[in-house]
């Protein structure tokens, strides 16, 4: 058992040294490129390129920033957040390489990925197996984590403050998602469009009015975070204190799950923008996204949790901790304003692995059945939701974000000439 759960702290740790190092190597390599001119911009395409966006956010502004910001504080300590701004950094251009390069290897019937840019960016054996290797991972993902990790999310919060059959939850929130999954990218971008901002606003408000409540604490949160962040690694010392520091592996994790960079799904978002947005403006509005979900919401969440508990409680759920919070300052009301909170965060991550998992599925078998199918499969397992604790679906989800990564940013470094030179891939 001890042997098994080392290996997992050095897969975890290796893919933060991975993602540590490849973002390090892209902002030192593309140096002024993410910021340099981009293609004048066409007609409509800023109306094409935010759509793109709000899609992607959707997909961002998941659980992540919610129950996962606090389960990272709870294993982590208040250090994970420094570490949550580190590779909310280094995630920036990460984002912007991949997204850059899916809009380049777009198709013409507008699709895209991390997988099309490994078949046909690396070519060959490798890159067909690459991408066929990603498509299938990123399909179980969007099972696991689009449908049963959101789900669990809200009918375990919406049980804390209501009550009722998880059942009932379940089979409600399947039937939602299915409504706008099976209309297509049309209907998750109208849905995403108008869900996004009035979410954020909700949730944004909320944790806004927590903080200014315990205003006089900042000095000593910020003062925590910083220590925090480097007790562990000076207990561990060197490489090996790097791959199994809890804080560290927590904040990037989290970090990771919460603003996807690297793992290569968000370009199938971003690709929807249309063949007439320019790849290097497109690629920007992907670096924008991790700073609205990360350096923003993210820690807004966690500033709020520290803020209302000066030590973190060790026996308590990511949820319930977030719920504590709010209800300090709101009362019971709170639960009533976290329930909705999380049901649009939730809902609207939902729809969007939806895409992703259809975007897959279309990859690997080209067929329209295969796509009706999974749609269902996949409102099934929104379901499934109910069936799961949190724990053991952040567990699995971390495995499959961490492999997905490993292929990824593979093809990245491998590309980067692509990324940087911007030539664009011949048409397919």
């Amino acid at each position: 058992m001890m042997t098994w759960n080392l290996i997992e702290k050095l897969f975890s740790g290796g893919i933060t040294l991975l993602l540590f190092s490849a973002g390090l190597f892209f902002w030192l390599y593309l140096h002024r490129t993410p910021f340099g001119s981009a293609e004048k911009r066409r007609k409509g395409e800023r109306g094409a390129s935010l759509r793109a966006l709000s899609v992607a956010l959707a997909g961002t502004l998941g659980i992540g920033n919610i129950a996962g910001v606090a389960l990272a504080l709870i294993t982590g300590g208040a250090g994970a957040l420094f570490w949550m701004w580190v590779s909310a950094l280094l995630a920036m251009i990460l984002k912007y390489a991949e997204i850059t390069l899916a809009c380049r290897y777009r198709t013409e019937s507008g699709q895209g990925g991390a997988m099309y840019y490994m078949r046909d960016g690396l070519g060959g054996r490798i890159g067909a197996l690459s991408g066929a290797i990603f498509a299938l991972l990123c399909l179980a993902l969007a099972l696991w984590m689009g449908g049963l990790l959101q789900s669990e999310a809200v009918i375990s919060c919406t049980r804390e403050v209501l009550g009722g059959s998880p059942y009932a939850y379940g089979v409600l929130l399947a039937f939602l998602a299915g409504i706008v999954i099976f209309g297509g990218v049309k209907s998750v971008s109208a849905a995403t469009v108008r869900l996004v901002p009035l979410m954020s606003a909700l949730y944004i408000g909320m944790c806004l009015g927590v903080i200014f409540v315990n205003r006089e604490s900042l000095g000593a949160v910020f003062l925590r975070v910083i220590d925090g962040a480097f007790e562990p690694l000076a207990a561990g010392g060197g490489i090996g204190g790097f791959l199994l520091s809890a804080t560290l592996r927590n904040g990037f994790s989290t970090g990771l799950l919460s603003n996807e960079a690297g793992c290569g799904t968000a370009p199938m978002a971003h690709v929807t923008s249309g063949a007439s947005v320019d790849p290097v403006r497109q690629g920007r509005m992907g670096m924008l996204e991790v700073a609205v979900d990360t350096l923003f919401i993210c820690t807004l969440t966690a500033l709020a949790i520290l803020c209302a508990f000066p030590v973190i409680p060790g026996k308590v759920g990511a949820i319930e901790l977030t719920l504590h919070t709010f209800t300090s300052v709101y009362g019971k009301n709170a639960g009533y304003l976290l329930a909705v909170a999380i049901f649009c965060f939730a809902y609207a991550t939902i729809i969007c692995w939806g895409y992703y998992g259809e975007s897959c599925m279309r990859y690997l078998f080209s067929s329209s059945v295969a796509v009706f199918l999974f749609r269902l499969f996949y409102c099934v397992a929104v379901f499934a939701g109910c069936l799961f604790s949190a724990r053991t679906v952040f567990g699995l989800t971390d495995r499959l974000l961490g492999t997905m990564t490993l292929l990824n940013i593979l093809a990245l470094l491998a590309l980067c000439r692509e990324v940087k030179h911007g030539r664009r891939a011949p048409k397919t």
